[in-house]
């Protein structure tokens, strides 16, 4: 389906979509928050979770009967249990919840040792009106099929080849 454009309304009210043009947005745009790396959570004025994607369910070790609960306030528990720095992660949470227009950006270690990003910015209207709040997790760690012993192996081989470059230069009298 092809998506026509339409005539720019005045004001801050967006064009009416048909039910199909609806369905086909929501569509894309769930299909764009689930392709992700990263874990995403959307959370209302209300601090009810509005939609969340099943990379961060995965991420954080979510179990189903939390992760199906609209109120965050059981996740938040949840994730708080996890971190390594538990009060500092939820001071943070309650800090940008009273500061609805701040974003924020920070490293987090769980008691795993899983290193997480974690970034949240406000969801606001074109008219400044705020809806609620977006967050990312995303892991910074090491990634799952890195072999230490092969880049212990590529270390090794350029220290070699950068040896055999500088041996031709000063032959060559460079």
């Amino acid at each position: 389906m092809v998506m026509k454009p339409r005539k720019k309304v005045s004001g801050p009210r967006l064009p009416a979509l048909t039910g199909e043009e609806f369905g086909a947005k929501a569509a894309f745009f769930e299909a764009l928050a689930e392709s992700s790396i990263d874990g995403i959570l959307v959370v209302d004025a209300e601090g009810r979770k509005i939609f969340q994607n099943r990379r961060l369910v995965d991420l954080l070790k979510i179990p189903p009967h939390i992760a199906d609960d609209e109120d965050d306030e059981k996740q938040r528990r949840w994730v708080k249990d996890l971190m390594k720095e538990p009060d500092r992660f939820i001071e943070k949470v309650v800090y940008l919840y009273s500061h609805p227009d701040e974003t924020s950006r920070e490293e987090l270690e769980l008691k795993s040792g899983t290193i997480l990003d974690r970034y949240s910015s406000p969801v606001k209207g074109k008219d400044g009106k705020f809806y609620g709040r977006i967050w990312t997790f995303r892991d910074v760690g090491v990634p799952p099929n890195f072999d230490p012993l092969a880049m212990r192996d590529l270390v090794g081989f350029m220290v070699r080849v950068g040896l055999v470059v500088g041996r031709c230069f000063a032959a060559a009298g460079a």
